[in-house]
């Protein structure tokens, strides 16, 4: 079976326990102003266009007969709508790089399992994050029943923002989840996700009251979701599962992704976004640990 995946990164540390291998999958049903992976929004091939690699060799421009290139020098700008795959075969620089191709799960799968050395001594395994994976919940299957089958651990990174059957498809090869709360306050997620968070929270209350494996993961947005009024929801919420996660991280933000927006040709919509003065994230993290949770703060995510 086939599937879309945007990227398969070796030797991750923030993913889950251990050393690890993150499948990025293409396709997500949420449109987050912060997100640090842009290229896997969609279900479908893209191509990004890294400038900084131009080398201003012209190579590009001998194929350019629809203007969708413009060079001066050695810095190069481009017509994100117009047909860029073309100039991949040209490009000595690898200026131009198609993302989220299809690929066989078995090639998915033996790709992990280069590193199964690496998972044995760290007690690591492969997280399949996204994107968000559920979206291809038979693909996603196929590749985990053979890692299973190897015993390799095996994490999903999700935002929850689907049927609930998604999760029964693949809940029988799963070790942990990896929970992405963005809101508690329905309004607010809506606002800067695009969509309602109805479906994220009662799937994450499912996946408690069937007493799965969860870490639950919070990014943190200075002035949009560490304010008063969104944790004291926050914190009302998680009165109720104080004993339901075996940790929550709180992850700070950061505009890592900015340059693949460009690489996109899109706009960064977070682009004047502060990070979380240090301060509240201790602040947080200390009422959390008053609530007998275990708490680790990430300063990326």
């Amino acid at each position: 079976m086939k599937g879309r995946v945007t990227n398969i990164q070796r030797y991750s540390l923030h993913d889950g326990p251990g050393i690890r291998t993150t499948v990025f999958f293409a396709g997500c049903g949420l449109r987050c102003l912060w997100c640090s992976n842009p290229e896997s929004l969609r279900n479908e091939e893209r191509i990004m266009v890294f400038t900084s690699r131009c080398t201003g060799c012209a190579a590009c421009l001998s194929i350019d007969t629809d203007q969708a290139l413009t060079l001066n020098g050695k810095s190069l700008t481009f017509d994100p709508q117009k047909d860029l795959a073309k100039f991949i075969a040209v490009c000595p620089y690898k200026v131009f790089v198609k993302v989220n191709e299809e690929v066989e799960a078995e090639d998915v799968a033996n790709t992990c399992l280069r590193d199964r050395l690496f998972y044995e001594e760290s007690r690591g395994g492969v997280t399949f994050s996204g994107g968000e994976p559920l979206l291809q919940p038979e693909f996603l299957k196929e590749v985990v029943q053979r890692l299973k089958k190897e015993g390799i651990h095996i994490a999903i990174e999700t935002a929850g923002n689907v049927g609930f059957e998604s999760f029964e498809v693949i809940d029988p090869y799963v070790d942990l989840y990896l929970y992405d709360l963005k809101f508690i306050d329905p309004v607010q997620h809506l606002r800067y996700t695009g969509q309602n968070n109805e479906i994220i929270l009662s799937n994450l209350e499912r996946l408690i009251q069937l007493k799965k494996n969860i870490v639950l993961r919070m990014v943190l947005l200075n002035g949009i979701n560490d304010t008063d009024q969104e944790w004291d929801k926050r914190f009302d919420w998680l009165k109720h599962h104080s004993s339901s996660f075996q940790r929550i991280e709180l992850l700070a933000y950061h505009n890592f992704g900015e340059g693949k927006y460009v690489a996109l040709g899109e706009e960064y919509p977070m682009k004047d976004q502060k990070k979380t003065d240090e301060i509240r994230i201790q602040e947080i993290k200390g009422k959390l640990e008053s609530m007998g949770f275990e708490v680790h703060v990430e300063n990326a995510f």
